[in-house]
């Protein structure tokens, strides 16, 4: 019953100063990665956004209008016509070389020239193992029958934009409050965007001629996710829609080239990463589609009340989080923000997980930030300043394990000082073979090598060497206590790799459990509390 009275602990603390979502934005670029990057996604896969782009000389004017019969499904998708336009009227394919090479004006920016004649976002598809919705998806119609259809419901911007999609799924018909865009003024993206660069999303309004936006889902530094009914294959999908800002877009370049990678090397899924589903470019917005899941592991134990977790529940979501890291470090990829609000249940189970935005992840090879990861979950060596490696996501798992036990975050800082202070009262001093190397050691010692003692909002002052993990998690089980050790080891080199930890024994003690798991089976023991209806 004492877990029942346990308050409601501290706020997520943003990884940077002037992030709300715990994305730390303020970091240094490596010199040359962006470039590099950006010419290989631009020459490779994100060259497939602008495969649809058709001749605009040859296109049918919007006037010439021939009558069709349409079929439109139950959810309102655009079916295939009776009546098609002649083959002649149709948008040609682009020449093979048409594709544009990567310049400075393909990027998105709040003056860019939005017009009509913007590429049509033909997306990158990823196979997806996700079933279609039962009423199935559309088979479209051409962007003229659709005109012929609604050209009452098209906005004038909308009826010109129409003509780069050879295949129109829904355009928006159930939408009354369309945004009107304002062709002769470049401000705010013509208006389709607000003043920070967010796109204006209404509900039941499309994207891409494709997607019905259904409900929003979440927001941040980089954007929106809103959830979505994807008109061609029927499922109900979450689009991340990126910020229309050049470093955002950038990084989402990065995001899809990870994710293209990791999903690839996990074709049936095995390791947890969610499915990217697609990716293009939408009125100079970067937009990824992905497979939709249900609520994050934060608001589970926060709908629990934050209760400690069993050691079952525990064991169930700690090995598949690992099983992910093993394809992470062996891909060398940095998920670079692991914490529990970035790990779903996956849709209809109550404890299969899938791991999601890869937005601040990069390759090993290819950091492009020093300062990352969400404070309460940050690495040793992130706050020290030394290289970093894949090995920052385990000593991320190490903190959202002991949490789940507690309650309450292992290390809740008020600033990186803090949260520095709150390491070593518990671990002790960083080894000075970690200080010697580290560039940012005079924040947090003086001269001497003396921790800076900085008391927290409540005049408290964390001590070094003053409390025992042991209590902290409130578990007598040696080998869970064993285990957060070796996840939570100062020196990167000598902390438990996701490999070794699966090997451990505290996963070792339930092979069944994860047999369950891993057929969808398996319910993790939560505390049997009623739901909290804090928000």
């Amino acid at each position: 019953m004492a877990s029942l009275l346990k308050p409601q602990p501290p706020p997520r603390a943003p990884a940077g100063p002037s992030t709300g979502r715990g994305k730390a934005t303020g970091g240094y670029a490596a010199p040359g990665a962006f470039d590099l990057l950006m010419r290989e996604l631009e020459a490779n896969g994100n060259a497939g956004l602008h495969r649809g782009r058709s001749n605009s000389r040859s296109r049918q004017p919007v006037s010439a209008r021939v009558p069709s019969a349409s079929r439109r499904n139950s959810n309102g998708a655009l079916g295939d016509v009776t009546n098609r336009q002649p083959s002649q009227h149709r948008p040609k394919p682009p020449a093979a070389a048409a594709a544009a090479p990567h310049t400075a004006r393909n990027q998105p920016s709040a003056a860019a020239n939005l017009t009509p004649r913007d590429p049509a976002p033909t997306t990158t598809t990823t196979t997806s193992t996700t079933p279609r919705a039962s009423d199935g998806g559309s088979g479209g119609m051409s962007w003229q029958d659709a005109v012929g259809q609604y050209a009452s419901q098209l906005t004038a911007f909308e009826a010109r934009e129409i003509q780069n999609f050879p295949k129109v799924y829904y355009c928006g018909q159930r939408c009354t409050r369309k945004v009107h865009a304002m062709e002769l003024s470049g401000t705010n993206n013509h208006g389709f965007d607000d003043a920070q660069g967010d796109y204006k999303v209404v509900m039941e309004d499309h994207i891409a001629f494709r997607y019905q936006l259904l409900a929003p889902l979440g927001r941040g530094s980089f954007g929106q996710v809103s959830k979505a009914l994807d008109h061609k294959t029927g499922q109900h999908v979450a689009l991340k829609i990126i910020k229309n800002k050049k470093k955002f877009h950038e990084q989402a370049l990065v995001e899809v080239k990870v994710l293209k990678h990791l999903n690839g090397k996990d074709a049936d899924g095995a390791s947890n990463v969610v499915r990217m589903l697609s990716h293009f470019k939408f009125r100079n917005h970067m937009v990824i589609a992905f497979e939709l899941h249900g609520q994050s592991l934060y608001d589970l134990h926060k709908a629990h009340r934050f209760a400690p977790m069993t050691l079952s529940a525990i064991r169930n979501f700690g090995r598949q989080m690992l099983q992910t890291l093993v394809l992470t470090h062996r891909e060398h990829v940095v998920h670079c923000d692991l914490k529990p609000e970035n790990v779903l249940l996956v849709q209809g189970s109550k404890s299969r997980l899938s791991v999601i935005d890869f937005g601040s992840a990069c390759f090993d090879s290819e950091r492009l930030y020093t300062y990352i990861q969400s404070r309460f979950y940050r690495a040793p060596e992130v706050l020290l300043g030394i290289p970093y490696t894949p090995q920052i996501d385990v000593w991320s798992l190490g903190c959202m394990l002991a949490e789940f036990s507690n309650g309450y975050p292992l290390f809740a800082g008020e600033s990186e000082n803090q949260q520095m202070l709150l390491i070593m009262e518990t671990f002790g001093l960083p080894p000075r073979s970690m200080l010697d190397r580290a560039p940012r050691k005079r924040i947090f010692f003086d001269a001497s090598g003396t921790p800076k003692l900085v008391p927290n909002s409540r005049g408290r002052t964390p001590r070094p060497n003053t409390k025992s993990l042991a209590a902290f998690v409130q578990c007598t089980d040696p080998d869970f206590l064993d285990l957060l050790k070796g996840l939570l080891t100062y020196e990167p080199e000598r902390r438990l790799t996701p490999s070794e930890a699966l090997r451990h024994p505290f996963f070792a003690s339930s092979s069944s459990t994860a047999a369950a798991a891993s057929a969808g089976a398996a319910e993790p023991l939560l505390p049997r509390l009623q739901p909290s209806k804090r928000r």
